[in-house]
């Protein structure tokens, strides 16, 4: 089921909340579509009717959002088998949505290839948002807005970079593999950290499950590559062991980047003070842990990315990038280049391993 429309107009700024008027013109796009793939009842009118409704709040976002590169939001029950058939362009890859014991995806803004440009394209899982427009206020409503609005911001900040980024989004050409593999690690946490933060206000008391999510992660991650590396050593396989540890470490990054944009959120703005007390006193108590040491040095990296007013180049992401390589130290991995390839150094440890 699909609802057509928008209206096309001029790209506009960057905001944390719509304007009481509709004054700014309409950047989304005029073949933007809302496809529902799957409902949770047989009431195609009720489906119908909330494409329409999701069609409308998108036009109005887009009136203080760079809606422009949204091709398209699919509203999903097979959340998975969606997001494995959206075309991604000439070098099609599957989108990977979040899945492991800390975190279970169901929203995502793929970035897809579309000629020498790019356009993004949104998947909901269903029970995620169909309470989105419910006449009562509840938590389901609550979070379907705040989810809705986040991954709207993912659109915006991929405007934006494709907007002043030297050549464009297609231009952010990794150096070589050791930058690239650092690269995948610790973007995710700039991106949520843009999108967590500017998207706070739709829910503000979500915080501390971006913080209890981010504490488990950090919690047993030293005692999890331990017993990782232990089986690199007994059976010898590193695409395992380093596809297990980045896979870790981005998950650690992309944790920290919800957890750090929506607390800045929370201290920089007027809410009730047990909120931000409750936020800060989550942030001590991670900061405490062993690689609690993460916090301050993302945000220290963060910060100055999240701050510009245009994109002039990735060496921006090296501080950042330092901080991916510091915890993959930490893990006991070393990479570097060799023969223009990735290698990845693994000293043994002793008693350790």
């Amino acid at each position: 089921m699909m609802t057509d429309g928008g209206e096309p107009g001029v790209p506009n700024s960057q905001g944390e909340e719509p304007p009481a008027t509709g004054d700014p013109v309409p950047s989304l796009r005029a073949d933007f579509v809302v496809s529902i793939n799957g409902w949770d009842n047989d009431d195609e009118d009720e489906a119908r009717a909330f494409g329409q409704m999701l069609m409308e709040l998108t036009r109005s976002y887009s009136r203080f959002l760079e809606l422009g590169l949204l091709e398209q939001i699919v509203i999903a029950y097979d959340y998975h088998a969606a997001l494995a058939s959206v075309d991604c362009g000439r070098t099609h890859t599957p989108a990977e949505p979040t899945s492991n014991e800390f975190g279970q995806g169901g929203a995502m803004a793929v970035t897809v290839r579309r000629g020498e440009g790019v356009a993004s394209v949104v998947v909901i899982w269903t029970p995620l948002v169909r309470e989105l427009f419910a006449e009562e206020e509840s938590e389901e409503k609550a979070l379907a807005g705040h989810t809705f609005v986040h991954e709207l911001i993912h659109v915006d900040d991929l405007a934006f970079m494709d907007r002043t980024f030297p050549g464009g989004a297609l231009a952010t050409w990794e150096r070589d593999p050791h930058h690239g593999a650092l690269l995948s690690i610790a973007s995710p946490a700039y991106s949520e950290y843009s999108a967590s933060r500017r998207s706070a206000f739709a829910k503000p008391d979500y915080g501390p499950v971006y913080l209890d999510m981010l504490e488990a992660c950090l919690k047993d991650a030293v005692r999890d590559v331990t017993i990782e590396r232990r089986k690199y050593r007994l059976h010898g396989d590193l695409d395992a062991f380093w596809g297990w540890a980045r896979e870790r470490a981005r998950f650690i990054f992309q944790a920290i980047g919800y957890a750090l944009g929506h607390a800045d959120w929370i201290a920089a703005v007027d809410v009730e003070a047990s909120l931000k007390q409750r936020h800060a006193e989550a942030l001590e108590k991670i900061a405490e842990h062993e690689l609690g040491w993460l916090i301050d040095a993302c945000r220290t990296a963060l910060l100055p990315i999240f701050e510009q007013s245009e994109w002039t180049g990735l060496d921006i992401y090296d501080p950042l990038n330092q901080v991916a390589e510091n915890l993959l130290n930490a893990f006991g991995l070393y990479p570097s280049v060799r023969d223009e390839g990735l290698y990845i150094d693994i000293p043994f440890r002793g008693l350790f391993d």
